[in-house]
């Protein structure tokens, strides 16, 4: 987690060990050498995934309010960075990591062109890393041009993002600053590069807003024919079969919705006042 504390201008990085472990500083972004330029200025930590097995950090680093990310890798025992620097990566908020412990998941912008200038916030692609691998061979999964069969605009934002304990993968893809987004699925062991199988789970017509992956199912908040918003579930084992309403529209207008191990959990505002909804993973009753 990152702490702002008195007297510092920038935060710091730090971990913790359970409830009752000591406060561990991790990173000092004032202190980290060799990243950018002196001229550009402080340095900044932009996101933070770390591994599921907790020994490693994927890490995006700014430097002079750039918000200009490379992605680097912390060794947390060793206390280093591995060699692996990543340009580019300034659109990223979270990595999603495999269950390997080994490789993840990054969305990248393009190289610069010959003006020197590359795409701000467009034309990105998701990449796939494998610790030991120079970035410039990584295959791209999903994205601008990765595959002529799958068409995108120029605006749209992808993002694969994985979950703990599923066989499967979600591919996000964000429509420019419209609301609504698209949503695809392959099984996780699958997603290697360009020929991955996607399939289109929710399109732009579907009106969804919210998107969260647990185990088998696919739980989104829909605003289509409900102003206050529905919380679908689609099964991943029944490809053919349409999204179930477990949720359907009520009183409350539902803001977000997050998967966990047991169940889905979705946020609610009801009169002004905030509630969250306990949905489980294996149905029963919403609460």
């Amino acid at each position: 987690y990152l702490k702002s504390e008195p007297g510092r201008g920038n935060r710091r990085l730090f971990m913790r060990e359970g409830d009752a472990g000591a406060e561990l500083p991790l990173l000092d972004p004032d202190a980290l050498p060799g990243i950018g330029r002196p001229d550009q200025g402080h340095h900044a930590i932009d996101f933070h995934s770390p591994s599921p097995d907790g020994k490693l950090l994927a890490v995006g680093i700014s430097a002079g309010g750039s918000e200009a990310s490379v992605l680097r890798v912390y060794d947390i025992a060793a206390g280093r960075f591995l060699p692996v620097s990543i340009d580019r990566a300034g659109l990223n908020g979270d990595i999603h990591w495999r269950p390997d412990n080994r490789s993840f998941f990054y969305n990248r912008l393009p190289a610069p062109g010959v003006d020197g200038k590359g795409e701000l916030y467009n034309k990105s692609a998701v990449y796939l890393h494998e610790l030991g691998r120079e970035p410039a061979r990584d295959p791209a999964v999903i994205g601008w041009e990765v595959n002529p069969a799958r068409r995108f605009d120029v605006p749209d934002l992808p993002f694969v993002t994985t979950a703990a304990g599923s066989k499967w993968a979600l591919a996000l893809v964000l429509h420019g600053d419209a609301r609504e987004v698209s949503a695809y699925v392959a099984p996780l062991a699958d997603v290697k590069g360009p020929d991955t199988p996607w399939r289109r789970l929710i399109g732009p017509g579907d009106a969804v807003s919210r998107v969260a992956l647990a185990g088998d199912a696919v739980f989104a908040l829909s605003h289509k024919d409900a102003s206050r918003s529905k919380l679908l579930r689609w099964d991943l084992k029944r490809p053919a079969a349409a999204a179930t309403v477990v949720m359907p529209q009520g009183r409350a207008v539902l803001r977000d919705v997050a998967a966990a191990k047991d169940a889905a959990y979705v946020r609610a505002i009801d009169g002004g006042i905030s509630r969250v909804w306990r949905v489980p993973l294996a149905g029963g009753r919403v609460a």
